[in-house]
């Protein structure tokens, strides 16, 4: 998450980017994620860490409640 919301940061502050985030489950149920945000990140991360009560919904990452 961190790496997603600072190549959003970076876009921003530059001011013109392109994002892209695809996803697909993998054996044992991981997600292989693929940031292409100038240069291409890829993540394996295991199905226990994507339920719900590990997201992250604030612009910061602070706080999971914020709206």
């Amino acid at each position: 998450m961190r790496r997603l919301l600072a190549e959003i940061h970076d876009g921003l502050r530059h001011g013109f980017f392109e994002f892209t985030l695809t996803c697909e489950v993998i054996a044992q149920e991981r997600r292989h994620l693929t940031l292409h945000a100038g240069k291409s990140y890829q993540f394996v991360i295991p199905k226990d860490n994507c339920l719900a009560g590990n997201t992250i919904d604030s612009c910061d990452g602070s706080d999971p409640h914020a709206g």
